[in-house]
């Protein structure tokens, strides 16, 4: 029930080994990118950079009962890589302003954002234009939250 609009990311298990008997296999998750979280202390504990990944959604007949979502430190030592982008000029929209706001939809252009928050109600969705030099970058694609 995913919006396969969100951009993915893909999983690899550093040990290739995760979900398969075979040697130098990868388990391979497709997930919609959520949200990057900057490093925080904590007392004396640093909590690193970290981001979220949106695995998946159960129930039936439209109604979500699950929603699952996988956070991962920077530091970890799984590889991601980038499987889709938003184009340029496609409207992100985050479920809240600020740093703490969740990316929930892709719309293509502000007419589609526009529709789809009509149904799905997001009464504090911020809506922010994808330009063509982020739709063009590689973002550092692997490493940077």
């Amino acid at each position: 029930m995913r919006s396969s609009a969100i951009p993915t990311a893909r999983r690899a298990h550093p040990s290739g080994t995760a979900a398969s008997s075979k040697p130098g296999s990868a388990t391979t998750i497709r997930a919609g990118f959520v949200k990057k979280q900057a490093a925080t202390v904590v007392g004396q504990t640093t909590i690193p950079a970290s981001f979220t990944l949106h695995e998946g959604d159960f129930g039936s007949k439209a109604v979500i009962v699950l929603r699952v979502f996988r956070t991962f430190s920077v530091d970890s030592g799984l590889e991601f890589s980038v499987v889709e982008r938003p184009t340029a000029d496609a409207i992100l929209v985050l479920d809240r302003p600020g740093d703490a706001g969740e990316l929930v939809h892709v719309a293509q252009n502000l007419q589609a954002a526009d529709e789809w928050l009509s149904r799905h109600g997001y009464p504090n969705a911020v809506l922010r234009e994808v330009t063509a030099d982020e739709a063009a970058t590689d973002g550092g694609e692997g490493r940077a939250a």
